[in-house]
């Protein structure tokens, strides 16, 4: 990579700009791609085959809108002095192009050891150029060495301390190993750098998300969506940082290595991050997820309580009947307890019923954990000893029953002698 490639450069033909334009309205384009871009690396910066996309362009509007906001007409005399004596090299543009994508095909085949190589050997070649730090930090993260994926972000904002991508970086990566203090930092400085952009606050509520206050976040998004109710660019960032995180709500089938929603807790949450996510922003992938979320709580009746129910709901009718019958001669304690007891048993077999229409994220837990429900296991519990109970009166009564026409057929034998 030459040691020239980050010479200047005709942002005019980069960027397809006219010339002819005011200073203030080539910023404006230009602040617009920028927050096009840059929405799009900050919905998912560890997606490697996005971020080799547009890494490219977000240092250049960097560049290009610093160098127009100090001294265009300083920038216009040395641009058109450069192109006189032939210091824009259309060859080493091409080699420093060709450089970068030697770098985005190895991340994309995640061949992480060679980016860190190339990136080095350019660094040691004197290369000033922020994107080879940028590189560092993805190959590393990709190797899970987050410590040095924060020392070449470190090394970025020391050479470069307003880069923009690399403080967003530094935000993001922080959020991600709940290194809350220092992701507050960086994003301090993106909001010192630009008041109030998108990109600053969509990392901030990733931040409040991550550190479980939906609510601000939320809140966050709200407030700025109602003073920009078209900004489609950061109704989608929030809406898949809303999708990642809830990710975290999924645990993994051992068996299948499917992803389960195996609480009410995790279930709650992530419907309502799922929700929140198509309602900012909806399109094929938000509805999908929403679908997801909802489907864990779509409810199945467990047969293997049926048995239980129905010795709670017919038992209940051996004491309500007979009790009803008999106090119609009058209340007595025994008539009493017999209802209340049928009573008790009915409310049981219906609570139990209820209760075996269990949504999907109960099925699994008890899958997972081999744990039912509290309010399961009690009414369970009542049906099974009931069970017992009918089980061993019914074998009682037909003994005792045995033994009366025993008796009987003795004393009728006796009296026939």
């Amino acid at each position: 990579m030459s040691k020239n490639v980050t010479g200047i450069v005709d942002y005019y033909q980069k960027f397809r700009l006219d010339r002819n334009l005011k200073t203030e309205e080539i910023l404006k384009q230009l602040r617009s791609m920028q927050g096009q871009r840059m929405n799009q690396a900050s919905m998912n910066p560890f997606d490697r085959e996005q971020q080799a996309e547009i890494e490219e362009d977000l240092n250049a509007f960097s560049e290009a809108i610093k160098t127009f906001e100090s001294n265009r007409d300083k920038y216009d005399r040395e641009l058109d002095k450069a192109y006189r004596e032939g210091k824009i090299s259309e060859e080493e543009q091409k080699a420093a192009r060709d450089f970068l994508d030697k770098l985005d095909e190895m991340l994309k085949i995640k061949n992480y050891n060679g980016v860190v190589k190339n990136c080095k050997e350019a660094l040691s070649e004197n290369v000033k150029d922020v994107r080879l730090y940028h590189y560092l930090a993805m190959a590393n993260y990709g190797l899970n060495n987050m410590q040095q994926a924060f020392i070449s972000i470190t090394q970025a904002l020391t050479e470069f301390p307003n880069d923009f991508q690399s403080l967003c970086f530094g935000a993001r990566y922080s959020t991600e190993v709940a290194a809350y203090e220092c992701a507050q930092g960086y994003l301090n400085r993106l909001f010192e750098i630009s008041p109030n952009n998108p990109i600053a606050i969509a990392e901030q509520c990733y931040l409040y998300e991550h550190m479980g206050n939906e609510a601000l976040a939320f809140k966050l998004i709200d407030e700025y969506l109602q003073k920009n109710p078209n900004d489609s660019d950061f109704r989608r960032a929030c809406a898949y940082d809303l999708i990642t995180l809830s990710h975290t709500c999924y645990v993994e089938d051992p068996s299948t290595g499917s992803m389960l929603i195996a609480s009410q807790e995790a279930y709650e949450k992530c419907l309502a991050i799922c929700s929140k996510a198509a309602e900012i922003y909806r399109d094929d992938t938000t509805v999908f997820v929403l679908e997801n979320a909802k489907y864990f709580g779509k409810t199945e009746y467990n047969k293997a309580n049926l048995r239980d129910t129905a010795v709670l709901l017919v038992g209940s009718l051996f004491y309500l009947m007979p009790g009803v019958m008999f106090l119609s001669s009058g209340p007595n304690p025994a008539t009493g307890m017999m209802i209340t007891i049928g009573v008790l048993l009915f409310y049981s077999g219906i609570r139990l019923a209820q209760v075996s229409f269990r949504p999907y994220w109960q099925i699994n837990k008890f899958y997972l954990t081999g744990r039912r429900e509290r309010s399961e296991r009690f009414y369970i519990k009542i049906g099974s000893i009931f069970a017992w109970y009918l089980k061993w009166s019914f074998k009682i009564s037909l003994l005792l029953v045995a033994f009366i026409f025993a008796m009987m057929w003795e004393s009728s034998r006796s009296s026939r002698r």
